[in-house]
């Protein structure tokens, strides 16, 4: 190190006293020069250990890997890690030859150079530690294991090929199934083959959003169509189908006929579709009655409840009773229902013939002989009935304290002998027939809300899928 070289480092470590506090406390202007020179050194020989071990793991993953654009990013970043070893090694011999008339420099070198080489080893057998070299034993296994990645790989591709074929075979399956299905829509709206091609893909469109396939919306779209229903009540109607198939854990077919019973025997509007579900679903989550059963129960009384001026949540509320107690099939609760409702509103001919000669108020039926017994009557003036509901209103408010004869004779003449127990258990029950009457009446939107739970579902996203792939065909 020259004159003027010197007096350049004696003016860094001035600068370092300034800053630092005054190096003369630890020693002379040399040594600190030899402390820098030290400190840079080691720095320098980290930056190299850190290099060399970041290439020798990319060197031992891009071994392990069978993909070639993997393989080239790891080569890549090999490179890029040669590149900066040799950039340390330059920086290395810089920072030596601008300290090398340092008294002792040299030594200071060989002392680091001795250091760096004992921790790159260490370093090494940790690296080989956690990876060591393959034996004969371990190359043997990976040998058999390849070979069966290779048999696994052409199972594989067996397997692909006959799902491709599996594919193809639906794929003109499915474009059969909905010809067919525009055909069907042909004939019941009678329009062109362009105008049924998009209400085709309009009904894809509502498929796609309530997770349904093409095929499912056109069929129930043609169901309702045929009632004589327009396209844009249709549409109404289909996603009324389609929540109470989904969340009353029926068929699509099932669940069209169901609320065609309901809508026709209520003589509701098809906008009022969805009301109908809401109740059904919320009486599902309240009592141990499916959706999909209160419906079937239903579509077996609608239209007797109806003539008998008793309201749809009245006749769910009184089925879901029913069913929850009773634990019976849906149809037995629906025919029993029937039966009651039937047999308070039968006129016997004789008694008409008599009230039509005549103002004699003779009785009607067993069951209007029966209550009058107990002072209650079905009739509110000579021509006209109450409703079912009110008579049954009438009839809980004095049920406890009729004698058991009373009860029996009461429940025979609604019921008849076979039905009977269902009109004993109804009576019995009287708050769990209030309490879901009540439900019904707070039931606005609880449908579309359970709904966007079967959203989330996997099958959800696969009818999609199935939807996505009957628009590509």
């Amino acid at each position: 190190m020259n004159k003027t070289q010197r007096k350049k480092y004696l003016a860094m470590a001035s600068g370092i006293n300034a800053k630092q506090g005054d190096i003369n406390r630890q020693g002379t202007p040399d040594e600190a020069l030899t402390r820098m020179y030290e400190s840079e050194m080691r720095a320098i020989y980290r930056e190299r250990m850190e290099a060399d071990d970041k290439e020798f793991r990319y060197m031992q993953a891009m071994q392990k890997t069978r993909d070639p654009s993997v393989k080239a990013a790891y080569q890549a970043l090999i490179d890029t890690q040669k590149k900066n070893k040799e950039n340390i090694l330059q920086k290395e011999a810089d920072t030596h030859k601008r300290y090398s008339g340092i008294v002792g420099a040299e030594d200071i070198r060989r002392s680091l150079q001795d250091e760096d080489d004992t921790n790159r080893s260490v370093k090494m057998n940790e690296i080989l530690s956690q990876n060591p070299p393959k034996t004969y034993a371990s190359q043997l296994e990976d040998a058999i294991k390849g070979s069966v990645r290779t048999f696994s790989l052409f199972s594989i591709v067996t397997r692909i090929m006959y799902k491709f074929m599996n594919s193809l075979r639906q794929c003109v399956n499915t474009m059969k199934e909905l010809d067919k299905v525009q055909m069907d829509l042909r004939v019941v709206t009678g329009n062109s083959k362009e105008g049924i091609q998009e209400l085709t893909k309009s009904y894809s469109e509502l498929g796609f959003k309530l997770g349904l396939t093409t095929k499912e919306v056109a069929q129930s779209a043609n169901t309702w169509l045929r009632q004589g229903y327009s396209i844009s009540e249709t549409n109404k109607l289909i996603e009324a189908t389609a929540k109470l198939s989904k969340l009353g854990m029926v068929d699509a077919a099932s669940a069209s006929r169901y609320l065609t019973s309901a809508i026709k025997g209520f003589h509701m509007e098809a906008s009022e579709a969805e009301s109908v579900v809401d109740r059904l679903v919320t009486l599902d989550m309240k009592y141990a009655a499916s959706a999909g059963d209160i419906a079937q129960a239903l579509a077996r009384v609608s239209a007797v409840a109806q003539s008998s001026n008793t309201s749809l949540n009245e006749t769910t509320a009184m089925l879901t009773t029913m069913i929850d107690v009773s634990q019976q099939g849906a149809e037995s609760v629906g025919d029993a229902l029937k039966t009651m409702m039937s047999r308070f509103g039968n006129v016997k001919a004789g008694a008409f013939t008599k009230l039509m000669d005549s103002e004699d108020s003779e009785n009607l039926n067993d069951i209007e002989r029966v209550l009058n017994s107990i002072g209650i009557t079905v009739r509110q003036s000579t021509m006209q009935m109450k409703s079912f509901s009110s008579v049954l209103d009438e009839l809980y408010e004095k049920w406890d304290q009729l004698s058991n004869v009373e009860q029996n004779a009461i429940a025979t003449a609604f019921a008849g002998q076979r039905q009977r127990n269902f009109f004993l258990l109804l009576m019995q029950n009287e708050e769990s027939y209030r309490q879901a009457l009540e439900t019904t009446e707070n039931a606005q939107g609880q449908a579309a809300e359970k709904y966007l739970a079967y959203m989330e579902s996997y099958e959800y996203a696969a009818q999609q899928v199935k939807n996505a792939w009957e628009q590509i065909t």
